[in-house]
C-alpha cells in the first residue's frame, strides 16, 4: 500500500496567512476556509450529511449544546477540517512536519479569523475527543491483556470444533463443506488431473489451517462431502435445488457441515489448483434468489463495457476457505457479496483473508474510508 505523501503549505497559503494578519476584514469566506484548512462549503455539507446526518451548523450546534452526545466519528470529521481522511491521510495533512515558521505563521492567521464561536466549538470537540481518546486507551489496555490471554489458547471459532473433553490428536467433530463436481473434469485424459486436484486441494487447505493456533488440532477432522453424481456450472439453480435437497432429507445433519454454503468443481478450479500459485474454488452461497437481487448497473465511461457482477457465487483461496470464509460463513456475519465485492481487488479475483498473529484476521470487506482496523481484530461471535 502506497502511503500519502505529507502535505506542505503552498505558496498561495501563504500568502492567505499574511493577508489574515495584516487586513482580516478582506478575506473572502472561501479564504477563509483555505486558512483554516476546512474543505469547500459544498464539500462540509456532504460529508457533515454522510457523517452525521447534520448540517455543518447543526453539528456545531451539538457540540455546543450537547457534547456528550458527540460521536468519535462526528469529532473526527469536524477536527479534519470536515475533510473524510483515512488516518494515514490525517496524518499526512497534520502540520506536525511543518517547521517552526509555518506553524507560527499558520497560528497567527488562523487567530486572526477565528471567531469566539469557533473557539467554543473548537474545544468542544476537542474535549470530547479526549474523552474517547481516554476510552480508546482503557480498550486498548483490555484488549492487550485479553490478546496476552488468548495468545495461550486458539481463536473462538476454532475452539468450537473442538472437543475440550478428548486430546488434540483423538478429534471427532467432523467439519466441512459439502462439494459438487462439474461434469466437464470427467474423461480419461482427467483421471491423473482429478487425483492431483484432490491432493492439492488437500494440500493447501492445510497450509492455511497451520496458521491458525489450533489449526492442526482440525485437520484430521475437516471434511469435504463429495455429493453423488455430477452437475453442470451452467445450472447454478438446479445446483441449488439439488443441494437444499439434500439439506432437506438428512434424518441427523452434521451442523458444522455448513447448509448455507456449498463448492463446485469446475475445470477451471482444477487448472488453478494444480497449474497455479493462486488456487481457487467456487463457493455458493445456497440462498441467493437472482430475482431479488438488482440488475448490475450500467458501465459507466471510465470502467470496463460488460463488468462482471455478483451472482451468488465467489472464488476463494484454498488458503481461506477452510479458516476465515469458512468461520464466517458459519456465522454468517457478511453477506456473501460483500465477500466478492474485495475479491474483486484481489489476486486472480479470489477473496483471501491473510491470518495475523494464529488469532486475527485482516478486513473480511471493503472498508469503509477512515476505518481504523487494528492488526489483532476477531469480528466473529465471542461466545465459548
Amino acid at each position: 500500500m502506497d502511503l500519502p505523501k505529507d502535505v506542505y503549505p503552498t505558496p498561495l497559503e501563504r500568502e492567505l496567512w499574511a493577508k489574515a494578519v495584516q487586513t482580516p476584514g478582506e478575506v473572502t469566506d472561501a479564504e477563509r476556509l483555505i486558512v483554516l484548512r476546512q474543505a469547500d462549503l459544498t464539500t462540509q455539507i456532504a460529508h457533515a450529511l454522510e457523517v452525521s446526518g447534520l448540517t455543518p451548523e447543526e453539528l456545531e450546534n451539538k457540540a455546543l449544546t450537547s457534547p456528550e452526545s458527540m460521536t468519535s466519528e462526528e469529532c473526527r470529521l469536524m477536527r479534519n477540517g470536515y475533510h473524510i481522511w483515512d488516518p494515514w491521510e490525517s496524518t499526512a495533512n497534520s502540520k506536525i512536519h511543518w517547521c517552526h515558521e509555518d506553524r507560527t505563521a499558520h497560528l497567527k492567521a488562523r487567530r486572526a479569523l477565528v471567531t469566539p464561536r469557533d473557539d467554543a466549538v473548537s474545544l468542544a470537540v476537542r474535549c470530547r475527543a479526549n474523552d474517547f481518546s481516554a476510552a480508546r486507551a482503557k480498550e486498548t489496555k483490555a484488549r492487550l491483556e485479553s490478546y496476552a490471554e488468548d495468545m495461550k489458547q486458539p481463536c473462538k471459532w476454532v475452539r468450537k470444533l473442538i472437543d475440550p473433553s478428548v486430546s488434540w490428536s483423538n478429534q471427532t467433530r467432523r467439519w466441512g463443506f459439502v462439494v459438487f463436481r462439474d461434469s466437464a473434469t470427467i474423461g480419461d485424459s482427467n483421471n491423473d488431473s482429478w487425483e492431483r486436484f484432490l491432493t492439492v486441494m488437500d494440500s493447501r487447505v492445510d497450509e492455511g489451517l497451520r496458521l491458525l493456533k489450533g489449526g492442526t488440532a482440525i485437520i484430521p477432522t475437516k471434511e469435504f462431502t463429495f455429493s453423488d453424481g455430477l452437475v453442470s456450472e451452467s445450472s447454478p439453480e438446479i445446483l441449488r435445488s439439488i443441494f437444499q435437497d439434500r439439506v432437506a432429507g438428512e434424518v441427523d445433519p452434521n451442523p458444522r457441515i455448513l447448509t448455507n454454503t456449498f463448492l463446485l468443481v469446475t475445470p477451471e478450479v482444477v487448472n488453478a489448483c494444480i497449474n497455479t500459485r493462486t488456487p481457487w474454488i467456487w463457493a455458493y452461497d445456497a440462498k441467493f434468489v437472482p430475482s431479488t437481487t438488482p440488475p448490475p448497473p450500467p458501465p459507466s465511461a471510465d470502467s470496463a463495457a460488460g463488468a462482471e457482477h455478483y451472482e451468488g457465487r465467489l472464488k476463494v483461496s484454498l488458503y481461506t476457505l477452510l479458516t476465515w470464509f469458512y468461520a464466517v460463513r458459519s456465522e454468517e456475519l457478511y453477506s456473501m457479496d460483500l465477500f466478492w465485492e474485495l475479491a474483486q481487488k484481489q489476486p486472480v479475483q479470489a477473496w483471501s483473508v491473510p491470518t495475523q498473529s494464529g488469532l486475527y484476521h485482516h478486513p473480511l470487506v471493503i472498508l469503509k474510508k477512515g476505518t481504523l482496523y487494528p492488526s489483532n481484530t476477531y469480528e466473529l461471535e465471542n461466545g465459548p
